[in-house]
């Protein structure tokens, strides 16, 4: 929110779940720029999955506007573009920046003069996306305490995707926001570790400067120990919050592909590597999830143990000699598709998902009167 780049990059035929995996793991775009008065269709379902403001020009951005701009921030700065998409996307930028530069600015000057200037990018946001009338109203938003909530009784019930869908879509709102307290508290500890070193090294140099007496003074050995000993909890505890960070992104990422893909009508499998006890023992908690095994090979014990585990469908590369045991279990089994395998998950149209299933549906019709014919035949001297 400081007008900085932090990154220019460009790819040919670039998915839109890849390019909202690539975008989430910079941060979240508060503010979406174009050079076309007519919003392009790609650039709104960005904005939509980001809950981003989009700014248009009144009129397209004129080439030489667009070389000005660019020409005018990249002197004196250390940045290379490698084609004109790029350049007209920094242009794009530099636009959506300076149509709300004078409310930031206004914005940092007041908390400044209020002295709350750690909420400076909380209160952009809260203005921007209209969820607080003024600067005011934003820092009452920030600082009162949440009343306490009541709990509501939990109702289990069978969701269809679009449940599923929304369902993901709240995580993932919830996930973001402690993403952002994790990440400024990470922020604050590696101030803090920094300002103890400072003052450990400040310490140590005085200590070497004084007298013999000076340096043998007790109390101001046991201050430097004591700092040893902080900063190495510290920084324990900074790796541990820097790991959930990096889980939580993780994360983060898998719900948003997982949206991508079901928002591109794709119906997302997990991916298990192999049809053993181990690898689906791994695979922790898979239930009413659809799940893709990558290879195949009989185990009557991994599919014992997937009867209990309850996917609701299993995609497997053959059809398995193990389909009675996982079929009894009313898991449906689906052998004939080829899954596209994604960075998290497998995919496959839904339309191909419910075409499989039904064809399956009357194979099986089909041989229960078959099995029934010729037990009828059977009966008969």
């Amino acid at each position: 929110m400081k007008g900085n780049v932090i990154r220019i990059f460009s790819k040919r035929d670039f998915s839109s779940s890849d390019l909202t995996h690539a975008i989430s793991t910079l941060g979240k775009p508060l503010l979406v720029g174009v050079d076309k008065a007519k919003l392009p269709k790609a650039a709104e379902k960005l904005a939509a999955r980001f809950s981003s403001k989009i700014c248009t020009p009144e009129n397209d951005l004129l080439v030489q506007e667009k070389s000005d701009m660019v020409a005018s921030y990249l002197r004196n700065k250390d940045i290379l573009l490698n084609n004109s998409h790029e350049k007209d996307a920094l242009a794009s930028a530099l636009f959506a920046y300076d149509s709300v530069s004078d409310l930031f600015e206004k914005i940092d000057i007041t908390l400044a003069r209020l002295r709350f200037q750690s909420y400076s990018e909380d209160v952009k946001e809260l203005i921007m996306k209209r969820k607080a009338m003024n600067i005011s109203d934003a820092v009452d938003m920030l600082t009162k305490k949440p009343e306490p909530r009541k709990e509501e009784k939990k109702v289990e019930i069978n969701e269809d995707f679009k449940e599923k869908s929304e369902e993901l879509a709240r995580k993932f709102k919830e996930k973001s926001r402690s993403y952002d307290v994790l990440k400024e508290y990470t922020e604050k500890l590696e101030t803090k570790i920094e300002k103890l070193e400072k003052e450990k090294s400040a310490r140590h140099k005085e200590e070497s400067i004084k007298t013999e007496d000076a340096r043998k003074n007790v109390i101001k050995t046991k201050e430097i120990r004591s700092r040893d000993i902080l900063i190495r909890q510290l920084q324990f505890e900074l790796a541990k919050h820097k790991l959930a960070s990096r889980e939580l992104d993780t994360q983060i990422s898998k719900e948003a592909e997982f949206k991508d893909l079901e928002d591109d009508g794709q119906q997302p499998f997990m991916i298990i590597k192999d049809f053993t006890k181990d690898a689906i023992a791994e695979a922790g908690n898979i239930e009413n999830m659809p799940i893709f095994f990558q290879s195949y090979s009989p185990s009557k014990r991994a599919a014992k143990l997937l009867t209990l585990r309850q996917p609701s469908i299993a995609l497997f590369p053959e059809e398995p000699e193990e389909l009675d045991i996982l079929t009894d279990a009313e898991i449906k089994v689906i052998s004939c598709l080829e899954p596209k395998v994604n960075y998290f998950y497998a995919s496959v149209p839904m339309e191909e998902v419910k075409r499989a299933m039904n064809t399956k549906e009357k194979r099986n019709f089909l041989d229960i009167i078959r099995d029934y014919r010729k037990g009828s035949r059977n009966d008969f001297p």
